[in-house]
């Protein structure tokens, strides 16, 4: 499923100027924040073809697709994960950031 998915990322998962959309969360420091710091918490989720989609959803920078790219991005990793069982499980780390603004 990996490879299928990663397929329809680097085919779709394109912003304007082509790049591949990451953010540099960081970059905070530059503009009147300090004490960036970063917890990182471990976990599983299990989602369906459709939870998953709408999960990712939320995502800023999946809500940020435009077309050509959005309809058949989330199209394909839905079907992806249809053909493969219709149950994808991530094993992985989420990470909050959290920053104070200066005053």
């Amino acid at each position: 499923m990996y490879r299928d998915m990663q397929n329809f990322y680097d085919k779709y998962f394109k912003t304007e100027n082509n790049s591949n959309g990451c953010f540099a969360y960081d970059n905070v420091l530059n503009y009147g924040f300090i004490n960036l710091e970063t917890h990182v918490f471990r976990g599983i989720k299990e989602f369906s073809s459709e939870k998953y989609v709408n999960y990712f959803s939320t995502h800023s920078d999946h809500i940020a697709r435009k077309e050509p790219f959005r309809t058949p991005f989330f199209k394909g990793t839905k079907g992806t994960i249809k053909s493969h069982g219709n149950k994808l499980v991530i094993n992985g780390e989420h990470i909050l950031k959290t920053v104070k603004k200066v005053q």
